[in-house]
């Protein structure tokens, strides 16, 4: 028993030392790589959290293409340097995960501002786009965005209207003459 506990005391103090530093630079490599195409990143954080509550919201945002990731965070300080995530260096203190998006920016701000609702212990930090640091309002803020879905919707909307406006105008005609020709057939009737 006091032999397992010397050696959770000795892992404890090594466990910044369970990366050899080629791991650490590969792992820095990848995350910067991630940084850089990433379009919008959700700093979170989850102390607290259970790991089946935090499975659950890794469920949530991958069904909308959303990475969610947690990196240490002298690693990720250092990956961040020269990417769009620099912003967010002073931030990564403490438990913290982040949630990266490469195509659709609404997405984890509009996940994760309803995971706030559900899972007590998540805190929305900060996040970034397109380099510029968002504090907590701002990434609630683009929570309440239309998703890029819906947004190329309301745009074929947009671009039907005209169309759709042309071709009632030329029925018009065809259908008044339907109506007095139909006018004319009841007045020779009576």
């Amino acid at each position: 028993m006091l032999l397992r506990a010397a050696a959770c005391e000795q892992m404890r103090g090594k466990e910044d030392e369970s990366l050899n530093r080629t791991e650490k630079e590969e792992v820095v490599t990848r995350v910067r790589e991630k940084f850089a195409e990433a379009k919008i990143g959700v700093l979170t954080g989850y102390r607290g959290m259970s790991v089946a509550e935090m499975t659950e919201l890794r469920k949530k945002l991958r069904a909308v293409s959303v990475e969610y990731r947690v990196i240490k965070n002298n690693l990720a300080k250092i990956a961040s340097d020269g990417t769009p995530m620099e912003p967010l260096r002073e931030h990564f203190s403490g438990p913290t995960a982040i949630a990266l998006s490469y195509d659709d920016v609404v997405a984890p701000a509009k996940v994760l501002n309803d995971a706030v609702k559900d899972f007590k212990n998540l805190e929305i930090l900060a996040g970034t786009m397109d380099g510029n640091l968002l504090d907590k309002d701002e990434i609630v803020r683009i929570a309440s965005l239309p998703s890029r879905d819906e947004l190329l919707s309301m745009f074929l909307r947009v671009l039907q209207a005209p169309v759709t406006g042309f071709a009632t105008v030329l029925s018009a005609p065809l259908r008044d003459l339907a109506g007095v020709l139909n006018a004319v057939k009841e007045q020779k009737a009576a």
